[in-house]
């Protein structure tokens, strides 16, 4: 399935760019042909963190947090998933729901026996921790 879902994307791509109307002005950027790319090879975990991480490097935070749930629905155990939309969220300002898929994802990673990346997420939620502001308590 995968060599049909790169044929296609192939194709696709080459109709684009062969297209007369694809000169230096009208070209597609490189976001654009990910995401192109991406629609073609949308129930591909692997795909989706990529095309995730790669919303996640240039800012889009809400189109990453998308990418990694779909990463997610169609594998609910994936502990880089739960890392990755943590991250996303984090820079949304969204800690709590942050903090919530780092916790998953190290309880996943300590399953998987993967303690150095077990131990690099709980060292993220310390980080997070102590650059969130905690709330005053009235005495």
């Amino acid at each position: 399935m995968k060599v049909v879902r790169a044929i296609i994307a192939t194709l696709v791509l080459g109709v684009i760019l062969g297209s007369p109307r694809a000169d230096a002005k009208n070209s597609p950027t490189t976001r654009e042909l990910i995401l192109l790319l991406a629609q073609v090879n949308a129930p591909d975990v692997e795909f989706n963190i990529n095309r995730g991480l790669t919303r996640l490097h240039s800012g889009d935070m809400k189109g990453a947090i998308e990418d990694f749930n779909q990463s997610l629905r169609i594998n609910p155990n994936y502990a880089d998933a739960y890392y990755n939309r943590g991250l996303a969220r984090a820079n949304s300002g969204d800690q709590h729901l942050a903090i919530a898929d780092l916790q998953k994802a190290s309880d996943l990673f300590k399953q998987l026996g993967n303690t150095s990346s077990y131990q690099a997420v709980l060292d993220k939620i310390k980080q997070i921790n102590s650059a969130t502001p905690q709330p005053d308590h009235l005495h």
